[in-house]
């Protein structure tokens, strides 16, 4: 059995990293197509424009995990039924049900990173994205709003929270 699980892995590996940046490249083009407005108008430069994706990669991350795993899992099992491995496993006595545990054991590491980087990385890199758009894009620093407290919204207008 874990022969299998190691054979499994590393045909899933390559699979899931191609499907994995597959998609946080499709997702990047996707938000610079929506951005692409507000960045030619307030004439953002390409440096900035890279900080801003580098801001966004964790949030891609963790939503292209599950991707690249239905990816991986459809591509080696593909591949296992046009070699016939799968027969092959099946007629030295393994059965169909024992030949899913691999995936369903990577799946379950890659889910527990999954919910770690959304639960740490994640919050904070959304942050940070949000402050280099207020601060690149927009041209002003996001108001730290407290009590008590004056905030400057324009250069003429103050308001006490």
């Amino acid at each position: 059995m874990l022969k299998l699980i190691k054979y499994i892995s590393k045909e899933f590996t390559a699979p899931f990293f191609m499907g994995l940046v597959g998609f946080i490249v499709f997702v990047s083009v996707e938000l610079l197509y929506q951005l692409s407005d507000i960045i030619v108008r307030n004439k953002v430069g390409i440096d900035k424009l890279f900080i801003l994706i580098a801001y966004h990669i964790p949030y891609f991350l963790v939503m292209g995990i599950p991707v690249g795993i239905l990816f991986s899992i459809f591509w080696v099992l593909s591949r296992l039924s046009n070699d016939n491995e799968i027969i092959a496993l099946q007629s030295l006595g393994i059965p169909s049900k024992r030949i899913v545990i691999p995936f369903l054991v990577l799946a379950m590491i890659l889910a527990v990173v999954t919910f770690s980087l959304y639960d740490t990385i994640v919050p904070k890199s959304n942050m940070k994205a949000k402050e280099a758009i207020s601060k690149y894009v927009y041209k002003n620093v996001e108001a730290n709003i407290e009590m008590n407290k004056f905030v400057e919204v324009e250069k003429i207008r103050n308001i006490c929270m």
